[in-house]
């Protein structure tokens, strides 16, 4: 359950990020010019011609949770433990978690157009997405089996969810249509590192506290974009080969009012990536574990398991 706490702990650092995400929106710096193609980082009189970040990773990271845990994980901010002795096993109630990690490696750009502020630039990222759908009782079972009364729960731990990485190559162009309108676009080529997809779509719990023993049931498929004991892959699927290519494109506009008031609008990043099945990875599993639990935590004194 430790590992639990120490991951929820490293969600809640990174909602703190989204604020220096937003922060940055017309701030003419590169990373706002790449992720909102309508705005311009050159000032005519004043900026040079080029602008490049030397290689020093500019990062950003959104993550996002709604559920009935929600409660739980804002009181563990303000006391920094966790108590979800207070949630329902009832197995309707599932736990969203979303993330999106950007990572900008490369960013060059220059001043092409001094009347009407065109600006073009190039850029390399790696980028990650991914959610998790799970129920209460995941985390219950981790933390205490005795929390469920003797017998037997049908489809409590039909989780899913998804994750996946990928290079994003990009050119962005942006000018001024008059005084107060600008638009600009970007499109990027893309290289996919990784994929990997989990589906539980059958699961029963099984509890006997006389013998104390739990019995846990699961069938579903994982699925990856590599095999994970391929001795050939390691950190070189992390280099941009194309063999899982795809496209991508942004548009952008933004206007100043006379007032001072700015609109900034954006289609961001619409695409697709073709993963490609040569060298992919399938598991299909349908198995019964069965654990001695002597005390909590199901920590157990001489575990034995029957699959």
């Amino acid at each position: 359950m430790k590992k639990i706490y120490i991951a929820l702990v490293f969600f809640i650092s990174t909602l703190s990020s989204q604020a220096q995400q937003f922060a940055l929106y017309n701030s003419r710096t590169l990373w706002d010019t790449f992720e909102n193609p309508s705005q311009k980082a050159f000032v005519a009189d004043t900026s040079r011609k080029y602008a490049f970040n030397f290689f020093i990773p500019t990062i950003s990271i959104h993550a996002a949770f709604s559920g009935p845990m929600q409660k739980n994980i804002q009181d563990m901010m303000l006391t920094s433990k966790m108590d979800i002795n207070d949630l329902s096993l009832n197995k309707g109630q599932n736990n969203i978690l979303s993330e999106q990690g950007n990572i900008y490696l490369l960013q060059f750009r220059m001043l092409n157009n001094v009347n009407v502020n065109g600006e073009m630039g190039f850029a390399w990222q790696v980028r990650t997405d991914g959610f998790i759908k799970f129920g209460n009782a995941t985390l219950a079972i981790l933390d205490d089996y005795n929390r469920f009364d003797q017998g037997q729960y049908q489809d409590i731990f039909n989780n899913k969810g998804y994750h996946q990485s990928y290079h994003q190559f990009s050119f962005t162009y942006r000018e001024n249509v008059d005084k107060r309108l600008a638009l600009g676009a970007k499109i990027s080529l893309l290289s996919g590192i990784s994929h990997n997809k989990l589906k539980i779509t059958k699961s029963s719990l099984n509890i006997n506290h006389s013998n104390q023993t739990v019995s846990v049931y699961l069938k579903g498929k994982y699925q990856s974009s590599f095999d994970p004991e391929d001795p050939d892959m390691g950190p070189s699927i992390l280099y941009p080969d194309f063999t899982n290519p795809g496209l991508a494109f942004s548009i952008s506009g933004n206007y100043r009012f006379r007032d001072g008031w700015f609109l900034l609008g954006n289609l961001k990043d619409v695409g697709l990536i073709l993963w490609n099945d040569k060298g992919a990875y399938q598991y299909h599993f349908d198995k019964t574990a069965t654990i001695q639990a002597n005390s909590k935590n199901n920590n157990n004194n001489d575990p034995g398991s029957q699959v």
